[in-house]
């Protein structure tokens, strides 16, 4: 019990709404405050690119799955496994983008269909960019299948981040009147 001449403690009414952190996000803010100073104030685009091969890598995944259960239980030709197994990871990437990756540039402007569409330009300029960096190297300069195909990769994931970031994830601009112009 207080008395007259203890001076009561002011309570933050944010402070007490605020539900405590978890072992988790405090960790989080540890490490992004940390990698804030390292990457002189680009935390927030390190984390970006970081969760971008990522899903990358899970995409990866999904597609040679997708090749194996369609080239295992289905009578369709190589050709036709690769095209859906490519488009069902590409929507999965997409997904994983839009939500985790991508969220903090997302405008409401534009609606979700028309950034999965966008998503698509980047990833089919991409796909074909693969090709021509692989091949080339394969044939060209004699480089192995496998190694040619790696630096491609390399190459093509680093492009493709900066055509998401920039073109699919841009903001919406707006003219004059104040009408986004998609």
């Amino acid at each position: 019990m207080l008395s007259s001449l203890e001076p009561m403690q002011e309570v933050d009414d944010r402070e007490e709404l605020a539900p405590p952190l978890s072992r988790y996000q405090a960790f989080s803010r540890f490490c992004v405050a940390h990698l804030d100073v390292y990457t002189r104030g680009h935390a927030a685009e390190a984390m970006r690119a970081l969760s971008f091969l990522v899903v990358g890598g899970l995409g990866a995944l999904v597609n040679l799955a997708c090749v194996w259960v369609f080239s295992s239980f289905t009578p369709l030709p190589d050709a036709a496994d690769i095209v859906l197994a490519t488009e069902i990871a590409l929507l999965f990437n997409f997904l994983l983008n839009d939500r985790f990756t991508f969220h903090a540039l997302v405008d409401s402007r534009r609606p979700f269909w028309l950034r999965c569409v966008r998503f698509h330009g980047p990833s089919a300029l991409g796909f074909v960019l693969t090709l021509v960096i692989s091949l080339v190297a394969h044939e060209e300069l004699h480089l192995s299948s496998v190694v040619a195909q790696a630096i491609a990769i390399l190459i093509v994931t680093v492009v493709n981040f900066l055509m998401h970031r920039l073109w699919t994830y841009r903001a919406v601009a707006t003219h004059p009147q104040g009408q986004p112009a998609h």
